[in-house]
């Protein structure tokens, strides 16, 4: 799976309820939803790129370049899904009732906070705090998030270790 088809599926889910979104949060929650991913599918990845981790949290490249333009703006998509178009999507990336069922837990938790939020959560994460070192706050940085220690992490958040 590609990271920009579940961007879009984002944007466009974010859209239809009223609410876009930012570039900020957007990667913030792709991030999100691929370290989770990992912790409840076994290791799996939901797609192939790797987060770096920028100065403002993780970061997905190529999903940044394609919405760059909108700076801190919310994303409006040129052309809207239907809610059939939406529901469509969501079974193509999530595949089982069991892969829909964990993105709509996701975007229940993660959703409703804003980037900056979900930008000072990944600060305060092991994870991003563990790619980021070495680098003054404001440095930029390209070096990858190592997914299998975030999924560890993530894994050991949740059985409280």
């Amino acid at each position: 799976m590609d990271s920009k088809r579940v961007a879009n599926y984002l944007v466009q889910y974010f859209n239809s309820a009223g609410d876009p979104i930012t570039n900020l949060k957007l990667q913030k929650l792709l991030y999100y939803i691929q370290v989770w991913y990992m912790v409840h599918f076994d290791g799996n990845l939901i797609f192939d790129e790797k987060p770096q981790a920028w100065v403002h949290g993780p970061v997905y490249p190529s999903v940044y370049r394609m919405y760059n333009e909108n700076n801190g703006l919310p994303i409006t998509p040129i052309v809207c899904y239907s809610d059939e178009q939406l529901e469509e999507e969501s079974n193509i990336i999530f595949h089982s009732e069991e892969g829909k069922e964990f993105i709509k837990a996701i975007l229940s938790y993660y959703g409703g906070k804003s980037g900056f939020m979900l930008e000072l959560m990944t600060h305060n994460e092991e994870p991003w705090k563990k790619a980021r070192s070495g680098y003054d706050s404001i440095q930029p940085s390209n070096v990858e998030i190592d997914l299998l220690s975030a999924a560890e992490y993530y894994k050991n958040q949740l059985s409280g270790k």
